[in-house]
């Protein structure tokens, strides 16, 4: 019997500026996609801040269908490729400029803002720059911070839709309540 080789869906994440909750966002989608659709998903850290090294270094048990893997560098993500995930999170940080043609090849794109008025200008700055100015159009916009009203704003310079990403209070447990918004985030995926 012949069993046909699927590709895996690659969600890639990015953000605006550090802190502003790609890593939270990664980690809780593949929880999601591991233990709620029991999937098998490998996160891959292709930023340099080293967010998952909390989770690495105590060697926390996921799930069997989740890898958390410290990449770093390109190459991981051609290695995973072939290893049999259903879906591939990148987590990039705000290095789009590094992994930006990582960013645009994925079935899915995201961009972590911050709206909080104390950094909102630099958040601007850094969306009309590049490379994010040119990737805007063809990827989610969620902001983690920052007031309705802030969004708002940044929504109507923008033109464009900004979805608030609703924070858990632990990493690794999902809230009930918020299943519906994962599930909802999978369905912007395109293929």
């Amino acid at each position: 019997m012949y069993l046909k080789e699927t590709k895996p869906i690659i969600i890639s994440i990015a953000g605006t500026i550090h802190g502003c909750g790609v890593t939270h966002l990664c980690v809780e989608l593949a929880t999601y996609i591991s233990k709620i659709l029991k999937r098998k998903v490998a996160l891959l850290e292709l930023c340099n801040y080293s967010s998952l090294d909390f989770l690495l270094m105590n060697n926390l048990r996921i799930s069997r269908n989740m890898s958390l893997l410290r990449a770093g560098n390109r190459d991981a993500l051609n290695k995973v490729l072939g290893d049999g995930y259903e879906y591939i999170i990148l987590d990039i940080g705000c290095e789009l400029t590094t992994y930006k043609s990582e960013f645009t090849m994925s079935d899915m794109r995201i961009v972590m803002l911050n709206v909080s008025r104390h950094v909102i200008s630099r958040t601007l700055a850094v969306l009309c720059g590049e490379p994010y100015s040119d990737v805007l159009k063809t990827s989610v916009l969620m902001y983690t911070f920052g007031s309705r009203h802030d969004a708002k704003a940044i929504r109507k310079l923008l033109k464009e839709d900004i979805i608030r990403f609703p924070f858990e209070e632990e990493l690794l447990k999902l809230n009930s309540k918020n299943l519906p918004f994962y599930g909802s985030l999978l369905e912007h995926i395109k293929r």
